[in-house]
């Protein structure tokens, strides 16, 4: 829930600005190379407030996204690179469990999930270097059904994904 402060600030900027200094970050999204070719990259929300549809959609805008794109361009896996991914919402065509009676009803299940959010399972489509997905949106435990899925010609590429979190009475 990166920016979700709703009475502490008036708009995503300000909230913004707030997150990334008091956890002393240039940007909401990151890469790091953790060990030889392997690479931990997050992408971060970027609108809270100003969602057009509904505040608790997990929004990653245009610009992080071009620079996803460039950091798996500059990483290929033709050159042997791993690229592990987290995100605070999974992404559509990821097959994990969503709830219908919260996040499906709220237009909120996926990253982006109101503007283009095929766009993510596309690129990871074209983009075999990414071998897992992390995300905790739902806000489930990894013990449950549909808590992970693998690739097995699913159109999902080379990832598999993972639904990480706390457990509640829905679970």
């Amino acid at each position: 829930h990166d920016l979700e402060g709703i009475d502490e600030f008036n708009t995503d900027a300000e909230n913004l600005e707030a997150y990334l200094h008091h956890f002393s970050k240039q940007t909401p999204h990151f890469c790091h190379e953790v060990a030889p070719k392997t690479l931990l990259v997050g992408l971060g929300s970027t609108v809270f407030r100003a969602s057009q549809y509904t505040s608790h959609e997990v929004y990653v805008d245009d610009a992080q996204f071009e620079w996803f794109q460039e950091c798996l361009a500059s990483h290929p896996a033709e050159e042997g690179w791993n690229v592990f991914v987290f995100s605070h919402a999974p992404i559509i065509g990821s097959g994990l469990r969503v709830l219908q009676e919260n996040h499906v009803v709220n237009g909120c299940c996926w990253l982006n999930h109101n503007t283009n959010p095929q766009k993510f399972i596309e690129l990871v489509r074209k983009n075999p270097q990414v071998k897992f997905w992390a995300s905790g949106h739902f806000h489930l435990s990894h013990d449950y059904e549909d808590s992970i899925t693998f690739p097995e010609g699913n159109g999902r590429g080379s990832c598999v994904f993972a639904q990480t979190g706390v457990s509640r009475g829905a679970s």
